[in-house]
Parts: C-alpha cells; structure tokens; sequence
C-alpha cells in the first residue's frame, strides 16, 4: 500500500461480509481503499482502460465457464493496454498432515449439505483461462504448500448453521476440536500473471 499512494484502490465483491473481511485485514490503512458492493460480471461504474493492474483472489476458480469468461471480459475492459492480471487461487490437496485432513473433511461436509461440487482443479482452471483471447499467460507460480488457516474455524461454524443432521453436527464438532489443536490447512496457493492484449 505504501507504494500506491497516488492509486486508487478499488476492492469489489457482491458479498458485504466479504467486504467487512477485507476491512477487518486492512485495518488502519482503509480510507486508501474504496469498497464497492457489485458484481464483477457488470462493472459498469468503472470506465474502460482505467486501471495498471486487477487482482482477484479465491474468486475465479469458484464461478461457472459463462461466469467466468463475463468477468475476464469486464476486467479485460477495465485494464489499461498491456494491464497485468494477477489471480490468486488455491488447488489440489496439498500436502496430507492433519490440518490439511481436517479441511479437506470439512469440504466434504459442506459439499454433502449443499450438494454444490468441487471447485475446478489447477489444470481444468488453466485450460479455461487460456480459452479466452484477451489475456497471455505470462507467468504460473506456486506460491506455497497451502498455509494454516483460522478463518477456516468460521467455516466449520458456517457448516453448523446449515445442518440439522445431528451426526453431521457432531462431526463438525469433533473436527472443529481438532482444529483447535492442529490448525486447519488451506489448499496450496498458486499466482496467475496474464498480461492483456489489445
């Protein structure tokens, strides 16, 4: 943020807990910030050509191929010529210790309750990226082995509010006093640089 003192920093999502996390990380550091509550699909408040760089983090790999491609065209448009992309996703198991287990227990749970499927794996997402014209892929890297992660708690309790299976909720439970012990461990985390073309 100390290098973006003359930006403007826009952070978009439809959902205002979303939004409330984002404040809540950023801290002291929230009047250079400017939070807007809309869909990525229709960012017509932004005009075209307008921002060096968009970032998009834990969304991308979670919308439908008609979504997704709406919204690389709608961050396409906003990009100046040349505008670098950077999407950060997490893919794959990662490494099996027990935090890891414990979270990969927990998407199964929520999978069960919501019957809604796995997120797309690394190499489906890339093929899909590749699809769409506007962007060059210049660079994939893999930003770590997936990191311990206490907002993952919040999830478990998340799980609670939409079951009332009383087996389910005790397993929640049990994982949850697991995760107190252990932690819970993300997916391993990946960056995606694509540069737009014209």
């Amino acid at each position: 943020m100390d290098h973006a003192k003359e930006s403007i920093i826009i952070t978009v999502d439809k959902d205002p807990l979303s939004l409330n996390r984002v404040r809540n990380v950023i801290g002291e550091k929230i009047d250079d910030i400017i939070f807007m509550k809309a869909n990525l699909t229709d960012m017509t408040f932004i005009k075209d050509n307008y921002f060096d760089i968009a970032l998009s983090h834990y969304t991308l790999s979670a919308v439908d191929e008609k979504e997704l491609y709406i919204i690389l065209e709608e961050v396409h448009r906003v990009l100046v010529p040349n505008g670098i992309l950077v999407i950060v996703e997490g893919f794959n198991e990662g490494k099996k210790d027990i935090p890891r287990r414990l979270t990969l227990e927990l998407e199964e749970i929520y999978y069960q309750i919501t019957g809604e499927f796995e997120e797309m794996r690394l190499e489906t997402f890339l093929s899909k990226i590749k699809r769409f014209k506007g962007f060059r892929i210049v660079e994939v890297k893999k930003l770590d082995d997936g990191l311990l992660d206490p907002t993952i708690e919040d999830f478990a309790y998340y799980l609670l509010s939409l079951t009332k299976d009383e087996s389910l909720r005790r397993r929640i439970i049990e994982i949850c006093e697991k995760g107190k012990i252990y932690g819970f461990r993300e997916s391993p985390n990946y960056a995606f640089y694509l540069k737009k073309q014209s």
